[in-house]
């Protein structure tokens, strides 16, 4: 009786066994989603697309494999499959293809790997364009709100003034002849520079024309330049506490007229000065005096002239100078 009873155990444990391998090793036909990514070699001088314009494509696919193995297949195609161009019948050639997708896929080394099977693919074809790489030369430019800022007088100095842009022949079509490549200078840089002194910025980024910035195997060379520029002088005041007022007469009359400036205006007090900073920090140092002048004309010594106006002469352009007094007394007496 436990003869019996071990050897239908024995049968029943060997019966489910084989069940059990022979169900792994069954044939199953199940559809999934793949995702298909175009890629070029890293050398290529081309570009490889659907006739879309995007290297990517999802597609669904029927896949014949054992039961044990569908649940790797799901995990690898939980990412994209490589569709790479000159590889088995997909072309190397320029020019625009229809790709058999269920021969790509029946060529891809990973589903070979796995032992996969594919039945069949919707959609079934994908037109795809290889296209060749041109190069064409480009001014270089500052940014619009650093051109503004610089001012209409500024000469920015670009070095080298041209590069060379490198794309696909759909897309540099796209490039108007005034099109040009600009530099990536931000605002702030530009800011932090002193005024009114030449400075030269080396290693500056550039930035491809908007209308081709999606360009796939898009390239500058070089990548970089250098820019020298002046940056405008802000404005800067700088106030004196006093300066001499002088008198000038044609030399000959100094022998005829005694001439005296009323002794609380000989010299004048809080004189604003306003103006750039390099200008205004040249009056500060005094390497840029500030005179106040008081001319007498030979009418104004005859009549007795007993007020004059004050002037400033010889102040650079963009620089003003201005004073509480606006003018001085005077005694003239005949000698």
């Amino acid at each position: 009786m436990w003869q019996t009873i071990k050897n239908l155990f024995i049968t029943t444990f060997v019966a489910a066994f084989v069940w059990v391998f022979a169900e792994s090793e069954t044939l199953r036909e199940q559809k999934m989603t793949a995702r298909l990514t175009l890629t070029t070699p890293a050398q290529a001088r081309y570009s490889f697309v659907t006739g879309t314009d995007t290297r990517d494509v999802t597609v669904d696919v029927w896949l014949q494999t054992n039961s044990s193995r569908m649940e790797s297949v799901e995990r690898r195609l939980r990412t994209p499959l490589e569709v790479l161009s000159g590889a088995g019948s997909v072309p190397i050639v320029p020019g625009p293809y229809t790709l058999d997708l269920g021969e790509v896929l029946r060529e891809n080394a990973d589903l070979a790997e796995l032992g996969v099977s594919v039945r069949r693919v919707e959609p079934a074809t994908l037109n795809v364009v290889i296209d060749e790489l041109e190069t064409r030369e480009v001014s270089v430019r500052l940014p619009s709100e650093i051109t503004a800022a610089l001012g209409a007088t500024a000469v920015p100095v670009i070095s080298p003034p041209t590069v060379k842009i490198t794309m696909p022949s759909r897309d540099i079509a796209r490039l108007a002849p005034q099109d040009a490549v600009t530099i990536a200078m931000p605002m702030e840089l530009l800011e932090r520079l002193p005024g009114g002194k030449s400075e030269t910025l080396r290693g500056l980024s550039l930035r491809p024309p908007f209308e081709i910035r999606d360009a796939e195997k898009l390239s500058i060379s070089p990548a970089k330049v250098d820019v020298t520029l002046t940056k405008p002088s802000r404005g800067t005041e700088l106030t004196l506490s006093q300066i001499p007022v002088y008198v000038r007469v044609e030399p000959d009359q100094l022998a005829r007229w005694n001439i005296q400036i009323a002794a609380q205006d000989q010299f004048l007090t809080n004189v604003r000065v306003v103006g750039p900073e390099e200008l205004v920090e040249q009056v500060r140092n005094r390497t840029l005096p500030i005179t106040a002048l008081v001319s007498l004309s030979v009418a104004d010594l005859e009549r007795g002239i007993t007020a004059q106006v004050v002037e400033f002469p010889n102040i650079p352009e963009g620089l003003k100078v201005e004073s509480p007094t606006r003018s001085v007394r005077v005694n003239v007496t005949r000698r």
